[in-house]
């Protein structure tokens, strides 16, 4: 048996038009999933089906509109899906939904917890509730929540996203327990700091350097290393694995989650020097 042989499965990645939805549906693909791209930016996902189908042969990969916001959108990805494939084996809940980011809790704008846990706890539930009972019915899946190591750590600075990802953390766990007399199997992923769009989103030199900070293996991770997560977890190879919480952060969190932190604060500093607060 090939451990890592997914010949014949469907896999569903949502927010896929670029950065680690991206490299996970490539590489589910080249480990021979039919894969869905699905993002609000419909071009950008035919393009990356397009690119699969171009290198592994017709009939690989498709792309669906799908803003994850919308409850309609997300049964019509499922059902679309159906239509063409006829099962679905892998789903990987990957889009995110931005609420207020303040850091502050005497700030906080409390209805942007909706959108937080909306977005992305109580949408991927839905998507879970949908994807089911095909799965149920067929003998078995895999569902993959992409997490973040600020629903592991108590990063002060992200406290919407952080706490609405630590929810979706437990939701894996509640699920894998109710769902895994069905063969169906649920993980989370939690990545740290990540350069999904190339390193240049870190910033400067000096501000990689900041946010990296203590990581014991000293550097941002990439989408790939990401995406070989997932890929096991929806290969053979991951078939006793579930209700996990997965922390790649090459290391971080042992140290504290420091450095994201940090990079806040320097750059917080540096716009309040830009625009003449004397504040330090």
């Amino acid at each position: 048996m090939d451990l890592f042989d997914l010949t014949g499965q469907v896999a569903i990645v949502t927010g896929s038009s670029e950065g680690i939805g991206r490299a996970i549906a490539e590489r589910l693909a080249e480990h021979g999933s039919r894969v869905v791209f699905s993002s609000r930016t419909s071009a950008a996902c035919e393009r990356r089906a397009a690119e699969v189908n171009d290198r592994l042969g017709d009939d690989r990969a498709i792309a669906l509109t799908c803003d994850v916001t919308d409850r309609g959108q997300l049964r019509h990805l499922v059902d679309a899906t159906l239509d063409r494939w006829g099962r679905i084996d892998t789903l990987v809940g990957n889009a995110l939904v931005e609420g207020d980011t303040s850091p502050w809790i005497e700030r906080l704008d409390e209805s942007s917890f909706t959108t937080w846990f909306e977005g992305n706890v109580t949408n991927n539930a839905y998507l879970a509730k949908l994807v089911v009972p095909g799965m149920r019915a067929q003998g078995g899946g895999t569902i993959v929540f992409i997490s973040s190591t600020s629903g592991v750590a108590a990063l002060e600075d992200y406290l919407g996203y952080g706490t609405a990802k630590a929810a979706l953390n437990q939701l894996a766990r509640i699920l894998a327990v109710q769902l895994g007399r069905h063969r169906v199997r649920v993980n989370a992923v939690a990545p740290g700091i990540v350069a999904s769009r190339g390193t240049d989103e870190w910033g400067t030199e000096e501000e990689q350097s900041i946010a990296v900070g203590d990581v014991p293996l000293g550097r941002l991770g990439t989408p790939d290393e990401i995406a070989a997560c997932v890929v096991w977890l929806a290969s053979p190879g991951g078939a006793f694995t579930t209700g996990q919480v997965f922390v790649i952060d090459g290391g971080q969190t042992l140290k504290g989650m420091a450095g994201p932190h940090d990079l806040r604060v320097a750059r917080r500093a540096a716009a309040r020097h830009r625009s003449g607060d004397p504040r330090p």
